[in-house]
């Protein structure tokens, strides 16, 4: 039974999808119009491929959906991917800073079971709605979080103070 989906915010995808067009553009043109020095090709070629990875990854994001139903959470799209709930093994809530005062920057939740891992970051919709199930279904399958995870789970409001006080008493 479908619970609810989720899919990429496609603002984010737009904006995504410039900046590796962009990227991959300023560092590919140079390698094509400019005859450069060896090292410069490395670096030049080398960039050009990291934006040219970031776009696939971004593409592929696009058409992803991610489905949680009560007893699995599956990812269709391009390469679909089917974790049951009971073999969930795995959840940990990374944030990745772009700036130097860590004000700005984003969550990637992974989730891993049955063999199979699935990253998702906080530009799908409803994640802090999805990253709340997950920490549920981890709780009932007494997974043990990493200190960042419970950190960015009480960042993002998903734990509150009261559980600070039962930890701490223990």
């Amino acid at each position: 039974m479908l619970i609810t989906k989720h899919h990429y915010n496609s603002n984010a995808i737009f904006w995504d999808m410039l900046r590796g067009i962009s990227g991959f553009i300023i560092t590919g043109l140079p390698l094509l119009m400019i005859p450069l020095a060896t090292i410069v090709d490395v670096i030049f070629g080398s960039l050009a491929i990291l934006f040219g990875i970031y776009l696939i990854r971004t593409w592929l994001r696009a058409y992803q959906i991610i489905e949680i139903e009560d007893k699995v959470i599956r990812s269709t799209g391009h390469m679909d991917i089917e974790i049951p709930w009971d073999k969930l093994d795995t959840m940990k809530l990374r944030y990745f800073s772009t700036r130097h005062n860590k004000e700005c920057g984003s969550l990637e939740l992974k989730l891993a079971g049955n063999g199979k891992e699935l990253y998702l970051d906080n530009s799908i919709n409803d994640f802090n709605i999805l990253v709340s199930y997950c920490n549920l279904v981890a709780s009932r399958n007494n997974i043990c979080l990493s200190k960042t995870t419970i950190a960015n789970l009480k960042a993002i409001g998903l734990i509150k103070i009261t559980q600070d006080i039962k930890d701490n008493s223990k």
